[in-house]
């Protein structure tokens, strides 16, 4: 069969399931279907392009190849569970779960069963990650020493069309807040300096009107001996995202809205930062591009694995934790 022939599933249809199926359409899918509450038109393409589905019994009749899962994060579980009885291949848009219990208790059955899941940390596939990795690899600076980086924004302006306080990032009972929904950057650092050893931080609620935190702030080392600086938030008010490395001889700097990667080398002051990576014709969405491109084509077991989701999880747990023993 033509790849391009193969059933495609996307479960939810928030903002991520519809930059999925736009994708997914601009690269000649044909047989694509979304499984939803309720059946409606979509926000951003035209709904009669894809089959829809209000429950799980008549989409399991359609027979999926592939599921891609962006449903609320609490019911990412739950949905893996039901769905690898019926298909193998599946990209879970991230936080992996809210629990990191219910996750690891359903790790045996799910590779049982033979899941191979891709979690969908689709800045893995920026060049500037991978090129920051390749520095890392090349010693070129020496050793690398610690990491810091930064994920800001402001979640009221994120989706202007809805009330923020209802949106499952405000909701703690759909798995949001700061920490779950924004861990991109803790996984970044695992991606850059390997598996952690330990965390700790501050969580704190500063400003909206949610249950959950709109701030965090984390020191984490790795089993490498690299220490990572991470900082997440809901409250800037001018989107951010960028990570600094620090070498032994040198720094190399990202910022995402800047499309440029630069670097410092002690041992060449004279040339001073450079620009050694132009982003300037870089369109973001590629990420999601070549993401679905590799999910669809590649054997991805060992790439943000479920393994990888659950060393994240864990992570959050314990700093989780440790935030609520400083407080009580």
């Amino acid at each position: 069969m033509n790849n391009l022939e193969k059933k495609i599933l996307i479960i939810g249809l928030g903002s991520i399931g519809e930059r999925h199926i736009r994708n997914l359409l601009s690269l000649d899918y044909k047989n694509i279907a979304c499984l939803r509450r309720n059946i409606s038109t979509a926000r951003t393409f035209d709904i009669n392009n894809i089959t829809q589905f209000d429950s799980r019994e008549e989409a399991v009749k359609w027979s999926p190849e592939y599921i891609i899962v962006c449903s609320p994060s609490n019911n990412h579980n739950s949905d893996l569970i039901f769905w690898s009885k019926h298909c193998i291949n599946f990209l879970v848009e991230v936080p992996l779960h809210s629990s990191s219990e219910e996750m690891e208790n359903s790790k045996d059955l799910l590779e049982k069963r033979g899941a191979r899941i891709l979690l969908g940390h689709n800045i893995r596939f920026h060049p500037a990650l991978k090129k920051m990795k390749e520095i890392i690899n090349s010693k070129i600076f020496g050793e690398l020493l610690f990491i810091k980086s930064e994920f800001g924004e402001y979640l009221p302006d994120c989706h202007p069309w809805e009330d923020y306080r209802t949106r499952y990032e405000a909701r703690s009972d759909l798995g949001g807040g700061a920490l779950l929904t924004s861990l991109h950057e803790l996984d970044h650092s695992m991606f850059l300096a390997g598996k952690y050893k330990d965390a700790s931080g501050l969580i704190e609620t500063l400003s909206l009107d949610i249950d959950c935190e709109d701030f965090v702030s984390i020191i984490a080392n790795h089993k490498s001996g690299v220490v990572s600086q991470i900082s997440l938030d809901f409250i800037q008010r001018d989107y951010q995202r960028s990570t600094k490395l620090c070498f032994e001889n040198g720094l190399v700097f990202w910022e995402l809205k800047k499309k440029s990667l630069y670097a410092f080398d002690s041992n060449d002051k004279k040339t001073g930062w450079k620009n050694i990576l132009n982003l300037e014709s870089y369109d973001f969405n590629q990420t999601y591009i070549d993401q679905i491109l590799y999910f669809l084509n590649e054997d991805f077991s060992e790439f943000n694995s479920l393994e990888d989701g659950l060393h994240i999880l864990k992570l959050i747990k314990k700093i989780k934790d440790q935030n609520k023993l400083k407080r009580s």
